[in-house]
């Protein structure tokens, strides 16, 4: 039996990365608009070390690149990220550096948005009556005895659990695409705050998103103007 749910959970846990990492066509024809999306979930953590064992503080981040191209050849690229975190942590900032075989480059904010989640706290009520007729001993009733009735509540309460979707965009300019697309290493700085967060992807993730430039770089090169004949190379 442990074996058997050990293989459901491997099965669930690779087609959970498969769909969390794979280029996706867009064709929209009422927009006229062609293009990919790449959506990926890498490692994020804070660059700080904390504790006596050196840990770091992990977020839960999502990544996700969207080329697309419009019917007058006109093209664009836009990275986003979006991070969940509780309520009380700092906005996240409008900076992002791309790290490409350790020559990191800025790139500043489009787009910001977020969204707080609340999770109201409930609460239920159980009353349980209890009947005592007792006396006290040696005590004389000239009436008949009315039982008296002891109410006991039990309250049971949920904590109000609130948390905050922020999502910023980035303008990935053209001259980076070749860059990226032929880069061994790539890697992500975003800041909380002032608390930097570091955010790795994988041998993977890297190989699917230089992927995702290749076939971007394709697109717009094949729905590229044609060249005047006089600007043509003999």
């Amino acid at each position: 039996m442990k074996n058997y749910i050990f293989i459901i959970w491997i099965a669930f846990f690779l087609i959970s990365c498969a769909s969390t990492n794979r280029i996706v066509e867009i064709n929209d024809s009422y927009k006229e608009i062609k293009g990919i999306k790449l959506i990926q979930k890498p490692e994020a953590s804070s660059s700080e070390k904390i504790g006596s064992f050196g840990g770091r503080n992990q977020y839960n981040l999502d990544s996700s690149f969207l080329f697309e191209i419009t019917k007058n050849g006109q093209s664009s690229l836009i990275a986003e990220f979006k991070i969940t975190t509780s309520v009380s942590t700092d906005e996240l900032d409008s900076i992002l550096f791309l790290d490409l075989d350790n020559e990191k480059i800025k790139l500043v904010s489009v787009k910001y948005n977020f969204k707080q989640f609340d999770r109201s706290s409930s609460s239920s009520t159980v009353s349980t009556s209890v009947e005592n007729k007792s006396t006290e001993k040696g005590e004389k009733s000239t009436q008949a005895e009315k039982p008296v009735k002891t109410t006991v509540t039990h309250t049971n309460s949920t904590e109000n659990n609130s948390y905050l979707l922020m999502k910023r965009e980035f303008v990935i300019p053209e001259n980076l695409w070749i860059s990226i697309a032929n880069t061994e290493k790539i890697q992500y700085r975003l800041y909380l705050g002032n608390d930097g967060i570091d955010v790795k992807l994988n041998a993977g993730q890297t190989r699917k998103l230089k992927d995702f430039m290749s076939k971007a770089l394709q697109i717009r090169d094949a729905n590229l103007p044609p060249t005047p004949e006089g600007l043509k190379k003999l």
